[in-house]
């Protein structure tokens, strides 16, 4: 039997528009640097909480939009969302029962992974360097998750284990 999701499927395109909302934002310099990749960290949460409804190409989708937006190459969020989401697709089950801070730093390292393709690319096509500050973002994502986590599930009515 199928487990249906508790949560509507408006929470998921509200969370993605606020996510866009949030990168599009005029930031200063040392704020934007330690930002964390929201778009990234929306689409992991959507394939986290409501896996029957977001998966990989969910993944796609919202990667073509980012490089729509500010993408310096089209594709490169694209790709990086959907290895990521596939990623997370395989290892939903195991992850969702991990502790808050397991998945915290699970979520860190996919975020490094992430920053490190992005860098890859960017290197490929001899676009300049992200700096190092721009590293700082994989921690502030871990910072933040446990928080992202714990707000989403109280619309399921869930218990988040810590």
């Amino acid at each position: 039997m199928i487990r249906e999701s508790n949560t509507p499927i408006y929470w998921v395109i509200i969370l993605l528009l606020v996510a866009f909302l949030l990168k599009i934002v005029a930031w200063p310099q040392a704020v934007a640097m330690v930002m964390p990749p929201w778009v990234l960290l929306a689409t992991l949460l959507c394939i986290m909480l409501v896996p029957e409804w977001c998966g990989v190409g969910f993944a796609f989708i919202v990667g073509l939009i980012t490089d729509c937006i500010n993408g310096p190459l089209l594709g490169q969020h694209a790709f990086i969302f959907v290895l990521l989401g596939y990623l997370a697709v395989k290892a939903n089950k195991p992850l969702r029962y991990l502790p808050l801070w397991q998945q915290s730093m699970l979520i860190g390292c996919v975020v490094l992974v992430s920053l490190l393709l992005q860098q890859g690319a960017l290197f490929l096509v001899g676009a300049a360097s992200l700096g190092g500050k721009y590293w700082l973002s994989a921690i502030s994502s871990a910072i933040i998750w446990p928080f992202l986590m714990i707000f989403f599930h109280r619309f399921q009515g869930q218990r988040v284990i810590i």
